[in-house]
């Protein structure tokens, strides 16, 4: 799927996680320094994890690429699976989620949105849940814009 913005084409895909991950590390700092609310717990990524999942078909790598050269501007990482409860209905769950903040406003994260949800929609999963950080307030604005709702409070707590 492909759309015309301000900075060129851009392009969003469903990537294999294998073949975008070297090009997603060097963001991912970036992006843990933007909303980590624990900034003394280091960003330590499991990629093992992401890897097996991978290999398991459980793991869905989304891009939006801009212009000629395709640079990365914004990715979601997404589980698919059935739920303990509701094991009969797949479910898609964001890992994480993120527009360069060089590429937010311009469309990016709407275009992102319509591409996995019409992917995933083919696939028949009952509910999509994106998590958001209290005090992230553009993707809070671009999920209500979007039609999603809350779905449950999520509390944290740190023991040293």
């Amino acid at each position: 799927m492909t759309i015309e913005a301000q900075a060129g084409v851009i392009t969003y895909a469903r990537e294999d996680y294998a073949e975008i991950i070297d090009e997603l590390r060097p963001l991912l700092p970036i992006h843990w320094a933007e909303i980590s609310q624990r900034k003394d717990i280091p960003l330590d990524p499991d990629f093992d994890f992401y890897e097996r999942a991978n290999r398991a078909g459980v793991l869905w790598a989304y891009s939006a690429r801009v212009g000629p050269a395709r640079e990365l501007a914004g990715y979601c990482i997404m589980t698919y699976s059935a739920r303990h409860a509701h094991y009969d209905h797949a479910w898609a769950k964001d890992d994480t989620l993120w527009i360069h903040p060089d590429h937010r406003n311009l469309g990016f994260g709407n275009g992102l949105f319509d591409f996995f949800e019409a992917d995933l929609r083919a696939m028949g999963p009952v509910v999509i849940q994106i998590e958001t950080r209290h005090g992230h307030p553009a993707l809070e604005f671009l999920l209500k814009s979007r039609g999603y709702g809350p779905t449950g409070m999520l509390y944290g707590k740190r023991f040293a």
